[in-house]
């Protein structure tokens, strides 16, 4: 083999060499831009769950955010990398359960099935969520009041969203002879109403399971009030 020959061969090999370091050095790059954004996120995560438990138990005017950064061994002040404050927790914590209220009835509207059936099924979803996240419903029902502006307008927009969308449902089953004559408005507050109050009363553990119960609302609801 020529010295010209080896000389290029040495360089191919030098060439790639260098290639092969940057493109490692870039995925242990972006690994390190990656790993800190995924643990930022379930801090975040944490920090709602904690929240809410502290709302729930204490109420909102209750709590500090010094306890709710207690709860994951975390300073006040390193608390405000990951929020700007309590009202921003509490955002969290209402919004986090009406984004999947909402995403669920969005995705049951496009549905093709009968106004009806879209009626049952929004009622057992939010009898699922009721029963599976009663301290996030806690919150929402006797803390809500303490959202300030813009947070206050940010989440009743979301509210009334769902609300909209439910009673699009029954208005559209009474239209169609699916459902009885009812007043739609009324009604959705009744069902609602009733399926939020199991706050109140249920007790994890209890006579009955928690589909026990489902089943059980959603009969009353479906063949006493809608039938």
């Amino acid at each position: 083999m020529s010295a010209k020959r080896v000389r290029a061969n040495a360089t191919k090999v030098a060439a790639s060499k260098v290639t092969a370091s940057k493109v490692t050095a870039t995925k242990v790059a972006a690994s390190k831009v990656t790993e800190p954004r995924r643990t930022a996120h379930a801090t975040e995560r944490a920090l709602v769950i904690a929240a809410t438990s502290l709302f729930a138990r204490n109420g909102y005017n209750g709590t500090s955010v010094s306890e709710v950064a207690g709860q994951l061994g975390l300073t006040t002040a390193s608390l405000y990398y990951y929020v700007t404050g309590k009202q921003d927790l509490l955002m969290r914590v209402l919004s986090t359960g009406m984004s999947d209220f909402l995403q669920r009835l969005e995705a049951l509207a496009r549905q093709p099935i009968s106004n009806r059936e879209k009626v049952r099924i929004a009622v057992e979803n939010h009898l699922d969520f009721v029963l599976g996240n009663q301290e996030a419903v806690t919150v929402f029902l006797r803390e809500r009041r303490f959202l300030e502006s813009p947070y206050r307008e940010r989440y009743q927009t979301q509210v009334d969203r769902y609300d909209e969308l439910f009673t699009e449902f029954i208005v559209a089953g009474v239209r169609d002879g699916e459902l009885p004559p009812v007043d739609p408005h009324v009604t959705r507050l009744a069902i609602l109403g009733m399926i939020n109050w199991l706050v109140e009363w249920y007790e994890p553990g209890g006579r009955l399971t928690p589909f026990e119960i489902k089943l059980t609302m959603s009969n009353l609801i479906m063949q006493r009030l809608l039938g």
